[in-house]
């Protein structure tokens, strides 16, 4: 039931680049926070929920609640920043991307902060009032040419763009193939590295909490140089380059095993921090690369560019995020039905 949130992410987000020049930007941003609030809201009112019928169903539309107006967020901000920032777009994107990073490494932390201090209903609503007031300020600290700039795209007959024409560009196609892959080498070890942790070391879920901990530390301390590492290498270089990276991070978490060589703990954190650094330089190039390749191979007016690429990258990060632990639970399943046979 969780994945429902990615799955309404991965929805949602070419429709939010579609309709940018339609909606406007801010009125988007509004539309997410007050989803996201609402979710909230939704998810402190299950609290009296007895009914287990009726709590799945409520879990299930707030997951979905929630998916599309974290969608709706993200793929605006990249829209925005891409063209506020079209000089700095790799800069900017490890700014948004470092943003996140952090938000996955102390989140958990401060979600149990917040549920001992504000108990379980205190803890939804206190993060229901952050995206309300993130709502009521939208308007009056974002720069005002974002609408001007929203004006500008009403002269662009937007029909004659899809993002069909976006993915039958190899560069494109490449780069979005990329952010899956990116995504999915990501995220298919939290069954797979859950279940050894627990199963065959030992650990306790702290410390298996830890060992992810580690792999977002990584990912969010490396998103802000990866601009550094544009500056030597090409944006498709440092994505097949890095690519290479994850392999090693990959055998050192797995196959080498087989060789008795991952028993230390340490093997693993080292792991996981290489991994957040691979991922971070696998995933900020592709987006930039996307709008490069849009607007020089293609001809498209930057503007539409970045709303529809916006759309395809959040699209793929969230597929991504679909794919990457059903692959990992398939991949425990098919190991234990090897053991038995």
């Amino acid at each position: 039931m969780f994945c429902i949130y990615s799955v309404a992410f991965a929805v949602i987000s070419p429709l939010v680049g579609k309709f940018i020049p339609t909606v406007g930007r801010r009125n988007f941003l509004i539309i997410g926070c007050i989803l996201i609030v609402t979710s909230n809201v939704g998810f402190a009112f299950m609290h009296f929920v007895n009914n287990p019928m009726v709590f799945s169903i409520l879990f299930v539309v707030m997951r979905i609640i929630q998916g599309i107006g974290t969608g709706i967020i993200q793929t605006t901000n990249y829209s925005i920043v891409s063209l506020v920032y079209e000089n700095q777009v790799e800069f900017a994107i490890g700014l948004l991307e470092s943003a996140a990073g952090f938000g996955l490494c102390f989140g958990p932390i401060i979600g149990i902060g917040l549920l001992k201090v504000g108990c379980y209903v205190g803890s939804f609503l206190t993060f229901a009032i952050i995206f309300i007031i993130f709502a009521i300020v939208i308007r009056p600290v974002l720069p005002s040419n974002l609408d001007t700039i929203n004006e500008d795209e009403d002269e662009v007959d937007t029909s004659n763009y899809s993002y069909f024409k976006l993915l039958a560009n190899r560069r494109i196609l490449f780069a979005n193939l990329s952010v899956t892959l990116n995504i999915v080498q990501y995220t298919f070890i939290d069954p797979i590295l859950s279940h050894r942790m627990q199963q065959e070391l030992g650990y306790d879920v702290k410390f298996t909490s830890l060992m992810f901990f580690f792999i977002r530390f990584g990912y969010f301390t490396t998103c802000n140089v990866v601009h550094i590492t544009l500056g030597f290498i090409s944006k498709r270089r440092c994505i097949m380059l890095f690519f290479l990276l994850n392999c090693v991070y990959t055998l050192l978490y797995g196959p080498i095993d087989l060789f008795s060589i991952l028993k230390s703990v340490w093997i693993g954190s080292i792991a996981m921090v290489i991994a957040g650094f691979s991922s971070a330089h696998t995933l900020i190039p592709t987006y930039p690369e996307m709008l490069v390749a849009g607007t020089e191979e293609l001809g498209m007016p930057k503007k539409v560019v970045d709303n529809l690429g916006s759309g395809l990258f959040n699209m793929n990060f969230a597929i991504g995020e679909v794919l990457g632990p059903l692959v990992g639970n398939q991949l425990i399943y098919s190991a234990v039905l090897l053991v038995l046979r």
